[in-house]
């Protein structure tokens, strides 16, 4: 993957004046669902301007519209597990708001390990 999938035209938040511009940025992987989901809603309920990245691109486009396609969301697909797409969320973060304060990193596991086999002692994947 080059670049990740952005919902949002690079730039919007900047537009608002004074607020938006002037508020902290958060980058959050694995943000689509769970922890990661409920973290970026308390820092937009908060006033920050959150980049929440994810695997799969209908789950951020969910999220993106149960939050009522909130003025500073934007969403990534990317996996962080792959160190040029985190690259390429932190640079699409800092086109998007012109500053990144703080990443709170909330992976979910990797698919490989996703059957209990593979987490099971002993198992193949196991170490």
């Amino acid at each position: 993957m080059d670049s990740p999938l952005s919902e949002r035209d690079p730039g919007s938040a900047d537009t608002q004046g004074g607020t938006m511009t002037d508020s902290s940025v958060a980058l959050i992987t694995g943000g689509g669902s769970g922890i990661g989901a409920a973290v970026a809603r308390r820092l937009l309920e908060a006033g920050q301007r959150v980049a929440v990245t994810g695997r799969g691109a209908a789950r951020l486009r969910a999220f993106r519209e149960e939050l009522g396609d909130p003025e500073g969301l934007l969403t990534l697909v990317g996996d962080a597990a792959d160190h040029t797409q985190v690259r390429s969320a932190v640079e699409a973060t800092l086109k998007e708001f012109g500053r990144l304060d703080t990443v709170v990193a909330t992976p979910g596991p990797p698919p490989t390990t996703r059957s209990p086999r593979a987490t099971r002692p002993g198992g193949p994947r196991w170490r």
